[in-house]
């Protein structure tokens, strides 16, 4: 009857701790620092990179993209490796967008999906 009774312990306890994680007690905690975005102007196309925080590395089998706000196309990447992903578009005028890759930390414990906003505004001449 203990070995019973363990199981049920266990499959109890299984069960609170899946509705505590999605509850939002855990939700949007994510283990990585938020990827670095540097953008410039190259071509006549905006070249936007993403960059990693230190001891993290971008997935490269991990779906990524780049969306500019209000419109459902999805921007691959022109270059993705595990340092840094690039994405280029033509801007008309400033743009809102998110950027979208999987970080894993370089000891290979964690890999989640960031998403991370931007806003790209031409220089004025």
């Amino acid at each position: 009857m203990e070995g019973r009774s363990f199981l049920f312990f266990c499959l109890v306890l299984s069960s609170a701790l899946s509705q505590i994680a999605g509850s939002g007690l855990f939700a949007n905690q994510l283990l990585a620092s938020p990827p670095i975005l540097d953008m410039k102007l190259a071509n006549g196309n905006a070249v936007i990179s993403v960059l990693p925080p230190p001891r993290n590395h971008i997935n490269t089998s991990a779906p990524a993209y780049l969306q500019v706000e209000q419109s459902q196309l999805k921007i691959k990447p022109a270059l993705k490796t595990e340092q840094k992903a690039v994405f280029k578009l033509k801007p008309a005028g400033n743009v809102r967008f998110k950027v979208s890759l999987y970080l894993c930390d370089d000891k290979q414990t964690y890999c989640e999906n960031h998403i991370v906003q931007g806003h790209w505004m031409p220089e004025k001449r």
